[in-house]
């Protein structure tokens, strides 16, 4: 892990480490074990290094050898199988470090070599013979590249900040880019970012350079469901979930003497993880020490309350003894707490919550940990919640399976018949765009349009520009279709979730964004999704002997990771308020704000809804209006130079 930059000058030139000092200093929390830099004839390459695997202590970044210069940032999972197609001897595959490893498979197989990568990795491997400066990016994206092409130069870095300090590159925002993000524009082209001139590597692609100027784009991968995994009986995918899912963990943990830490909500995503983890943390004779478990807690709520996060954690610390939870309240802590910080950290627009990611970073980087592992990603691959599993049954003629499982949902859901039916049956069969506007609708929200309250100007701007487009999701009933969606979409989206993390000197990895769990998980028949009335049925069964009991009937949704969310943001209110006074002076503010809009969804929301219900009109009308504030301050403060 860690970080990597550098420049291809077109014209032929050759290059400096002087070249890079920028961009170095500029990412140097992402080396704390210290950072290299190596030139070739036009091009020069700097690496950070954070080391996290046993064989990173072998790793000498940039690695150079004749024609070739490599700089990654990586996470081989296949090291055996590549040692072995590669006839590189075990006793030597033991002290290699995984660019070096890269660097044999690139000599075999050239650019096809990242076909052949499992794990994360994010590369740029300049070619002297070819001429060609080549960028790659892991299938689902987990490790960030992005890149500027300049007229006599081409630049690289892991993070834009890397790119905004070289002088020759523009420290401005896309208009395009600022309208796409404001109004979260689902037709985004794959790799835009907010800022001018700055283009990421998508997961699942490759970058080619070359000194003539001309860039090159490849999709190498995209979701897909596995052959090997299709038309299976139902015992096979129990397995696999534990063998695919189990190696995922693995790989992220077995190589590490580092110690490790999980972001758990106690849901099934990331007890699955905590509970799959087992075989590698421990408190055996040598072990890293058990898997740190770190988790956002309400303090008001009981321990012993099954709403809370603490009730979930504590029932799996009995089961799992090789877990070590830590509980974070957040406590004197809001949005403006450490908000600028951030805003330098931050690669992009901020979200509501960033508050309290970064507090929960900081318990998982006190506790000593390296490796931070996250369950982001089990609700559309092998975890998902299955809200048209009924719909599906019932409009494909399932009808004896839809009796007997709408049964069983009317037993554990005391309501009427035809609420059910409507929720479950008729709902799903809608366009997205109609359920999307009723539960708008139900939020106090507009029904049609983007959530940001943007001023007429900047939906003028947006319009003459394309923008938002036209994207649309598949409705409800087509599970597998909206799951590839979905995988697709952030699959397109240039930012990775690692650069807060980062920033605490933490790397950040997501089990089931692994390219084996997604290629299971789309393999998975529909029918699974749902049995005897509960959703996340697979892994209710498939890990029944390594959860706590109360797992078998616990309901399917999450636990929210700020659950006083809406009581924190009426406490600031005042505060908040004052800002939006200030902001309202700014001439900055007006093409891009409806201010009148903003302050009707704050003041619409005091003193209605519950402070710990996520899902009431007054707590999702305060979440879109914090985060259209956070933007908009975002925006303000890199346009006055701060960024």
């Amino acid at each position: 892990m860690g970080g990597l930059c550098g420049i291809l000058h077109c014209d032929g030139r050759p290059a400096s480490a002087d070249d890079v000092a920028r961009p170095m200093r500029a990412l140097a929390h992402l080396g704390p074990d210290g950072g290299r830099v190596r030139c070739a004839g036009p091009v020069v390459m700097g690496h950070l290094a954070l080391a996290v695997t046993r064989e990173d202590r072998f790793d000498r970044q940039p690695v150079q050898s004749p024609a070739i210069l490599l700089a990654a940032d990586l996470r081989l999972d296949n090291r055996e199988d590549l040692a072995e197609a590669l006839a590189i001897p075990a006793r030597d595959l033991a002290g290699l470090g995984d660019s070096a490893l890269l660097l044999a498979a690139w000599r075999r197989w050239g650019r096809d070599c990242v076909d052949r990568l499992l794990g994360d990795f994010a590369f740029a491997l300049w070619d002297g013979e070819s001429r060609r400066l080549l960028l790659a990016r892991d299938p689902m994206g987990q490790r960030p590249l992005f890149f500027h092409q300049g007229g006599r130069f081409f630049a690289f870095a892991t993070e834009i900040k890397g790119l905004l300090a070289l002088p020759e590159v523009p420290r401005a925002l896309s208009e395009e880019g600022m309208a796409r993000a404001l109004l979260n524009d689902p037709a985004a082209p794959p790799g835009s970012t907010l800022f001018a001139g700055i283009e990421g590597v998508p997961g699942g692609s490759t970058v080619e350079a070359g000194c003539d100027g001309a860039v090159t784009r490849r999709s190498y991968w995209s979701p897909s469901p596995a052959a090997h995994h299709q038309g299976k009986h139902e015992s096979y995918y129990r397995e696999a979930y534990r063998s695919v899912l189990g190696e995922a963990v693995a790989c992220r943990l077995r190589r590490t003497d580092r110690p490790a830490a999980l972001l758990m909500s106690g849901g099934f995503d990331s007890a699955a993880i905590a509970a799959l983890a087992a075989p590698w943390r421990s408190a055996t004779a040598y072990s890293p020490g058990r898997l740190i478990t770190i988790t956002s807690v309400d303090p008001a709520v009981p321990a012993d309350d099954p709403k809370g996060a603490r009730y979930w954690v504590e029932l799996c610390r009995q089961a799992m003894p090789h877990i070590d939870p830590c509980y974070v309240t957040r406590v004197g802590c809001d949005i403006f707490t450490g908000a600028e910080r951030r805003f330098m950290i931050a690669d992009g627009l901020p979200g509501a919550v960033g508050y309290a990611h970064d507090e929960l970073l900081k318990a998982a980087r006190t506790r000593g940990a390296r490796v931070l592992l996250d369950g982001f990603g089990g609700d559309y691959t092998l975890n998902p919640r299955a809200e048209a599993a009924l719909a599906r049954l019932f409009w494909t003629g399932r009808i004896g399976r839809f009796l007997e499982e709408f049964a069983a949902v009317r037993r554990r859901v005391p309501e009427s018949l035809w609420r059910t039916f409507r929720r479950d049956v008729l709902v799903p069969v809608l366009p997205r765009a109609v359920t999307a506007a009723w539960r708008r609708g139900r939020a106090g929200l507009p029904p049609w349009g983007p959530l940001f309250p943007a001023a007429p100007d900047l939906l003028r701007r947006a319009k003459a520009m394309g923008v938002p487009g036209t994207g649309s999701d598949p409705i409800p009933i087509r599970m597998r279709a909206s799951m590839l969606s979905t995988l697709r979409q952030l699959q397109a989206r240039p930012t990775a979730a690692g650069t807060l993390p980062a920033a605490h000197g933490l790397g950040l990895t997501e089990p089931y964004h692994d390219r084996r769990v997604v290629e299971l998980a789309l393999a998975i028949p529909q029918d699974l999704y749902i049995r005897d009335g509960l959703s996340r049925s697979l892994v209710r069964v498939a890990l029944s002997g390594y959860f706590p009991p109360e797992y078998r009937d616990r309901p399917g949704g999450n636990i929210p990771l700020i659950p006083d969310f809406a009581g924190m943001i009426r406490r600031t209110m005042p505060r908040l308020l004052d800002d939006l006074d200030r902001l309202d002076e700014d001439a900055r503010a007006r093409p891009l704000l409806d201010s009148a809009r903003l302050r009707r969804m704050l003041s619409d929301s005091q003193g209605e809804g519950g402070e710990d219900d996520e899902d009431d009109g007054a707590s999702v009308r305060l979440r879109y209006a914090v985060r259209a504030y956070l933007h908009l301050r975002y925006i303000l403060w890199f346009e006055g130079g701060n960024g």
